[in-house]
């Protein structure tokens, strides 16, 4: 059975602002946490979360149509500011929205022992068109939860009151608020950089495409308005990989990448191709301006633009995911044993803003379960069937 789990906020920036937030502290969180827990106990297969926003009249980031969002702040006169957010300004933030919600249903899978069961976050927004949403059924089931746009409107009114629902009483959220240290990879003053890139690169394997995965290939793809090159690792480079039995092939990787894209972001083009070394095209493409890298891949694309500047091509703009995961292993399923290399222990768990560790985005290890453990818990399943039946 198939789940959709639908998240409505009043705008991008309530999203931005509250999804990152303690659900033992925010009400509003707890009920949203609520809704997208019960559409994963729904099913043990696959659930679909779609966040939503109720603000169609405001500009849309990712509208070409929208003004520059290097000028988001007040257009001045009397009338309402017009705030365009730029997705590489709010890069991190918006990395620490999914990566909660990923965090929440992935977690809940985890504990079932359901390492197969796949999570697909989808944001409206970026998609730039509606998700089509069944109706319930006896083979899906549909969540639906949404956000009162009573905090938005009171901070809009300039009152500062309000609540996030009826009977909550809850600090307003200010409608500019960016939480401390959101951008920390980012300089906001830069004049290079750009609200988004035409062509942006990233690599992997890719291999049963997963969270992490999928987290990564969605900010990619929020900063890119027309070409996202993923570079896929070539069969012949991944014969040293542990569990390499359980590897799936090249091909069928390179469709889930297009196959997700096509789902998140359907308008940019997706140019998957087979990687045989660490650079692929981003050595010889012109075109490519940013790259995407996550923190065990930084060394990588610092040796991209040395070879590139060693060619004359443009040196590339590097954003770098930052995704650590809680020291919470017994979250994990007992029969999945995780390379201690993939987790990173949180330093603090009294930490008062506990999204964040030094500028990382926090989340848990069934998030940041990498290709590795998703193999060796496959193999660890088959030894146990054939324990089981003698074979």
């Amino acid at each position: 059975m198939a789940a959709y789990c639908v998240l409505t906020y009043p705008t991008l920036e309530h999203w931005l602002t509250t999804a990152h937030l303690d659900s033992n502290s925010d009400s509003e969180q707890a009920s949203a946490q609520s809704a997208i827990l019960r559409a994963a106990e729904s099913t043990s297969t696959h659930l679909t979360i779609v966040v939503r926003t109720a603000g169609a009249a405001l500009p849309n980031p990712w509208d070409p149509a929208s003004p520059s969002s290097s000028s988001s702040s007040s257009g001045g006169g009397g009338g309402e500011p017009t705030r365009t957010a730029s997705p590489t300004r709010f890069f991190l933030r918006l990395e620490r929205a999914l990566a909660r919600v990923y965090s929440i249903a992935t977690d809940s899978f985890a504990q079932r022992d359901l390492v197969l069961a796949q999570v697909d976050v989808v944001l409206e927004q970026l998609r730039r068109q509606p998700v089509c949403i069944p109706s319930s059924s006896a083979t899906t089931t549909v969540i639906r939860w949404q956000a009162t746009d009573e905090v938005e409107s009171a901070n809009q009114n300039g009152t500062g009151n309000g609540s996030k629902g009826k009977d909550k009483e809850t600090t307003p959220v200010p409608a500019d608020h960016t939480p401390s240290g959101a951008d920390h990879h980012y300089d906001h003053h830069d004049p290079h950089m750009k609200t988004l890139y035409p062509v942006v690169a990233l690599g992997g394997t890719f291999d049963h495409l997963h969270s992490g995965h999928k987290i990564l290939l969605t900010m990619a793809a929020s900063i890119t308005s027309r070409k996202l090159i993923v570079g896929v690792t070539d069969d012949a480079l991944l014969k040293t990989k542990k569990f390499r039995d359980w590897l799936e092939p090249l091909p069928f990787r390179i469709r889930n990448v297009e196959n997700f894209i096509a789902l998140i972001r359907p308008e940019i083009e997706c140019a998957c191709v087979p990687l045989q070394d660490v650079y692929g095209p981003t050595a010889t493409d012109p075109e490519i301006e940013a790259l995407v890298v996550s923190d065990e891949t930084r060394a990588g694309g610092q040796a991209i633009n040395t070879l590139r500047a060693s060619r004359s091509l443009s040196i590339l703009r590097i954003f770098c995911i930052a995704l650590v995961a809680e020291s919470t292993p017994s979250r994990v399923p007992s029969s999945t044993n995780l390379p201690a290399e993939a987790l990173t222990t949180k330093k603090d768990d009294d930490d008062e803003e506990e999204e964040e560790v030094e500028g990382k985005v926090v989340v848990s290890p069934a998030t940041k379960m990498g290709s590795t453990g998703i193999r060796e818990w496959l193999s660890k399943r088959r030894q146990e069937e054939q324990q089981r039946t003698g074979a």
